[in-house]
């Protein structure tokens, strides 16, 4: 799933900052005058980070919220902004250029040229590429940015000085394979404003979806240069012969899962290694039983990325084993004798570990708002989906204590959606977009913007992600659907 988001991060944080590494605080938020969430459900997702965003906000932060629904967050914030979903590019196209207008960036660099005319040379400002910025943002005006986004052209305004004019700011979102509206030009943007406001990495949070990503990654579990990715595993029928999955369910968690269902189907041989039998594994020649967390001894890496090691509580179930054991077994089953590991080998490896360097050099990387998917007179809404703080992948939905809480797929709608609809609240309605169909319940609220779905992801009985389609360059974008009661 790192390779659906967290990847792009990363490769953001490189071509803008010049560091190969996601500096995340959990504190980051306490002491900022204007802090800015960008269509991302925090104290959901991330409910720790996300009460630091609200700790901040009681100490007297100004706390602007975007989104195209009423999230918690939110309700709580001193500005909220019902944006048109996936259009957050042009929103912070916006403000750069409000802030490039007002030379806001002039004094923050300690330039005393007093138009953005005398634009100087890029070892005099700190970071390449003004010229070229200032270039690509130009037609974001405020009348521009309310066509694009539905944000009224005064709040707009009220927003941009407020969070540009700021002694000091943050900016946060999350990126993942669960999130349809947010990639890699969305960081790219946030990075670029950041830097115009001579702001460092650390104001830039974007937390991995998963500390397990994140911990996977830092380990370095990814494809090697002439190695095949994700993409070409799972969306290049035919690609392979055999695969090798453990402890991910791509059938449930990951985007166009038509295509990724033909993939497997058509496989000579899958392997699963799991806690559980998956969708996934339920299409497997081959499950290996792996233990639980709670099963072996082992190490978690947090948010901020610190290893956390923790101990064996129970003993595991049948025959399953530590999923390290079962790597290391099946290597000397087929002849590569790993060498003398174990789980202080292992542990003595991860405390070694290194952030790759950078260059250090700061750059403006300009991007242009498009819209990838567009709404049309067969498919008038746009569908978003996420995460909800009672649930996490698609896993969690197997404890009974979680979904004694919340147990089924839904979907909000619009009240005035609904009636146009003749769709009721908690009747089963049909979404239909160019990939497929699906049922699930609807729930009428206002807490989403007309036009706009919110359907989380957890439940693999809905099967959400066969409505999607996958984008392969880091992009991001709503489905266009059409509804209707299912009577």
């Amino acid at each position: 799933s790192a390779r659906l988001g967290y990847y792009w991060v990363l490769r953001a944080f490189e071509l803008t900052y010049g560091i190969k590494e996601n500096p995340i605080k959990l504190d980051s938020p306490l002491g900022k005058e204007a802090i800015l969430v960008v269509e991302s459900d925090i104290t959901s997702t991330h409910p720790i980070f996300g009460l630091k965003f609200l700790e901040a906000k009681a100490q007297g932060s100004n706390l602007i919220v975007v989104d195209s629904r009423r999230t918690k967050l939110a309700r709580h914030a001193s500005e909220f902004l019902k944006i048109r979903p996936g259009t957050s590019v042009a929103l912070l196209n916006g403000i750069i250029n409000y802030a490039l207008k007002e030379g806001v960036h002039m004094s923050l660099w300690g330039t005393a040229m007093e138009t953005t005319t005398q634009v100087p040379e890029p070892e005099e400002f700190g970071v390449e590429g003004l010229r070229e910025l200032e270039a690509s943002v130009k037609d974001y005006t405020p009348e521009k940015v309310e066509e694009l986004t539905g944000i009224r052209k005064e709040d707009f305004l009220r927003v941009a000085e407020l969070f540009t004019k700021a002694s000091s700011r943050l900016i946060c979102l999350t990126v993942g394979a669960a999130e349809n509206h947010k990639g890699l030009e969305t960081v790219l943007a946030a990075a670029n404003l950041m830097n115009l406001l001579n702001e460092p990495p650390e104001s830039l949070q974007v937390p991995a979806d998963y500390s397990n990503t994140f911990g996977a990654w830092k380990v370095g579990s990814r494809p090697l240069a002439d190695g095949l990715d994700l993409y070409r595993m799972l969306y290049g029928p035919g690609n392979l012969k055999a695969l090798y999955v453990m402890g991910e369910d791509p059938l449930v968690t990951m985007p166009d899962g038509g295509t990724i269902e033909k993939t497997l189907k058509a496989l000579e041989l899958l392997v699963v290694q799991d806690i559980r039998l998956s969708e996934t594994a339920k299409l497997a020649h081959l499950v290996l039983p792996a233990a639980a967390w709670v099963e072996k001894d082992g190490t978690f890496f947090n948010a901020e990325g610190l290893a956390q090691p923790f101990k064996k509580l129970l003993n595991p179930p049948g025959e399953a084993i530590p999923d390290w054991q079962i790597i290391r077994n099946l290597a000397r089953v087929m002849g590569s004798e790993l060498g003398n590991i174990d789980l202080a080998t292992l542990r003595a490896e991860i405390s070694n570990l290194r952030e790759e360097e950078g260059d250090r050099r700061r750059r403006f990387v300009p991007v242009e708002f498009s819209l990838k998917e567009q709404v049309s007179e067969e498919h008038p809404i746009l569908m978003v989906t996420g995460n909800l703080m009672q649930h996490s992948g698609a896993l969690s939905v197997m404890s009974k204590s979680l979904s004694s809480v919340l147990s089924d797929a839904f979907v909000l709608i619009s009240e005035e959606d609904a009636r146009r609809a003749g769709i009721e609240d908690h009747e089963f309605i049909e979404i239909t977009s160019r990939k497929g169909s699906a049922v699930i319940k609807a729930k009428v609220t206002d807490e989403v913007r007309e036009g706009v779905l919110f359907v989380p992801v957890h439940f693999a009985h809905a099967k959400v992600n066969y409505l999607e389609d996958v984008s392969m360059d880091g992009s991001a974008h709503p489905v266009p659907v059409r509804i209707a009661p299912r009577r």
